[in-house]
C-alpha cells in the first residue's frame, strides 16, 4: 500500500502464489487486523478481482480514492468467491508506512 498521485488516492497491491490456477477472487479492505477485522473501507469485485495465472500466482494494483493512511491497523482479505463472501482464504495486516514508496 502506498501514496497514490495525491494524497486523496492510495494505491494497494495484492499478490498470491500456490493459489488455483483460473480462478478469480474477490478481496475487502477493512480496518483492524486479520480475524479481528473492523468496518469495511473498501470491497473489490468484478473490476478488481484478483485473477490467477496458470502458475498458479495473481496481482492486482488497484487506486482507491480514498486518503493514503498514515497510521492505524488495516487487514486486506481475499474471499473465495463472489458467491461465497464470507469465507476468508488468505489475509494480510498492512501496516502503513510512514514515507511514500519511492519509485
Amino acid at each position: 500500500m502506498w501514496r497514490g498521485a495525491s494524497a486523496e488516492e492510495t494505491v494497494i497491491q495484492i499478490q498470491v502464489a500456490s493459489a488455483t490456477p483460473g480462478r478469480a477472487y474477490p478481496w475487502v479492505l477493512s480496518t483492524g487486523q486479520c480475524g479481528v477485522t473492523g468496518p469495511e473501507l473498501l470491497r473489490l469485485g468484478d473490476r478488481g478481482l484478483l485473477k490467477v495465472n496458470e502458475d498458479g500466482t495473481a496481482v492486482v494494483t488497484w487506486t482507491a480514492a480514498m486518503p493514503y493512511p498514515t497510521s492505524g491497523d488495516y487487514a486486506l482479505e481475499v474471499l473465495a468467491s463472489e458467491g461465497n463472501p464470507n469465507t476468508v482464504v488468505a489475509c494480510g495486516d498492512l501496516i502503513p508506512p510512514t514515507t511514500q514508496r519511492a519509485g
